[in-house]
């Protein structure tokens, strides 16, 4: 006869994810890290809700967060990202891409700066969802880390537009902050123009869009590529622009973005 098992030794179990729970997993994969606020604007939420889910995935351990007493006092979001509980599950999609999951596994050890960063890029995605709407896919570096077509380091996104705006290149997007040094910014900059050299990119180059911080860095960062581009002989299409401008755009027609190569004028893309 089998002994009879005892309070401490019953299985725990515990109600798989419903959808909605599944669904955040997904979005902090695609954008590595998170607030309760960005989430409930991705997954058209209310806060309450994207909360009361996000409370219940820490209980079982699916994700983790940056949060203490410091974030209090400076009135900052706690930060949301995945555990390897949640990174085993998503392994079973086949949709979603290997290496992009592993790098889920150093979230807990990333800086203030890489989060920070990871955290102004959804705000950029969300503000280019309202401006394209389901006429903007939009894959996040870490969707992109088994496509050997692009340049590494990868690009912080990569655009592609369909329906009405179905006309418009694709584009590779880079954030750029003040707070990286500037020889690493050019750096990476430079990667993208040995990339086009060795042209293995099948089809039409798609645009850069740099994004930068301040205005100060933005025409920095113009002049150089101005120079650069005019130096290597490269024919690659780079616009540029601010977070301030892009976020303040009203709609996809304001011109918001300038040509590298013609600092005078403004454009849409």
């Amino acid at each position: 006869m089998k002994p009879i098992p005892t309070a401490q030794s019953k299985p725990k179990h515990r109600k798989q994810l419903n959808v909605l729970q599944t669904e955040l997993l997904q979005t902090l994969y695609k954008f590595r890290f998170g607030t309760a606020e960005l989430l409930s604007q991705y997954q058209e939420q209310s806060v309450r809700y994207t909360n009361v889910r996000l409370k219940i995935l820490l209980k079982q351990e699916y994700v983790g967060r940056n949060y203490d007493s410091s974030y209090r006092i400076k009135q900052r979001p706690a930060t949301y990202f995945l555990l390897p509980k949640a990174v085993r599950l998503l392994k079973t999609n086949p949709e979603l891409d290997p290496k992009g999951l592993h790098l889920q596994y150093y979230n807990r050890a990333a800086s203030a700066l890489f989060v920070g960063h990871w955290l102004r890029l959804f705000r950029i995605y969300l503000k280019l969802n309202r401006l394209y709407g389901e006429q903007l896919e939009c894959f996040m570096g870490s969707e992109l880390a088994e496509q050997s077509r692009f340049p590494r380091p990868l690009p912080d996104a990569y655009l592609s537009f369909s329906g009405a705006h179905a006309g418009t290149p694709d584009c590779m997007l880079e954030l750029l902050e003040s707070s990286t040094p500037l020889d690493r910014l050019r750096q990476r900059l430079n990667r993208y123009l040995r990339h086009y050299e060795l042209g293995s990119w099948e089809g039409e180059y798609p645009r850069i869009l740099l994004v930068c911080d301040n205005v100060g860095l933005q025409r920095e960062i113009q002049r150089y590529m101005a120079r650069t581009l005019e130096y290597r002989g490269v024919r690659v299409q780079c616009y540029i622009t601010t977070v301030k401008a892009l976020m303040n755009a009203g709609g996809y027609k304001d011109d918001v973005w300038t040509d590298v190569g013609e600092p005078d004028g403004s454009l849409a893309l």
